[in-house]
């Protein structure tokens, strides 16, 4: 009944695949709710990917004196970067959007330019737009917004190209604007 006591992720009877199959389900899964409409910025970024590598260490026992590299932990755990996973929904969201009729209200958010619309920005850096953050997204796979609206239209081939964010388990840059 003691050993019941332990925290989860030092559980000695309780094997590596299912400690992460745990945290993707659970920690991940709550962790990026919500991750296809922010516009995350650098910062953020190495703050959510801070977390994961944390939590990824603790569930293989990787304590800091060992010195591993967070390269090393992800060919270790097979893990992609939380960041990586964000930058995968936000692209999944983008396809979806761009197959929406064009008459849907989404539209509008896509394509909507603050100074047409009479909006003046406050004093300081400008924020960074959901879409720029996507733009950042499609030029991590080496495309532009303008040749990623048509293949957007093709759900299979869209999933294929979307996969590929993901596929590498380095740290992937995601925003070029730090707020």
């Amino acid at each position: 009944m003691k050993t019941l006591w332990k925290p989860l992720w030092r559980h000695h009877s309780i094997s590596r695949a299912t400690k992460l199959r745990i945290y993707n389900t659970s920690v991940l899964s709550i962790l990026l709710y919500g991750a296809e409409t922010w516009p995350l910025n650098k910062t953020l970024a190495a703050r959510i990917d801070g977390f994961d590598t944390r939590a990824l260490r603790s569930i293989e026992g990787i304590k800091w004196p060992d010195r591993v590299s967070n390269i090393t932990l992800r060919e270790l755990t097979q893990q992609p970067s939380a960041s990586q996973l964000a930058a995968q929904r936000r692209l999944r969201w983008y396809g979806h959007i761009r197959r929406l009729p064009p008459e849907h209200p989404t539209h509008d958010f896509l394509h909507f330019q603050p100074k047409a619309a009479g909006w003046k920005r406050p004093c300081g850096a400008p924020r960074t737009r959901w879409i720029d953050v996507v733009t950042g997204d499609l030029h991590q796979l080496g495309l532009s917004l303008a040749v990623a609206e048509p293949l957007a239209l093709d759900r299979p081939q869209w999933r294929r190209l979307v996969k590929l964010i993901g596929s590498t388990h380095g740290a992937v840059p995601v925003a070029e604007q730090d707020t």
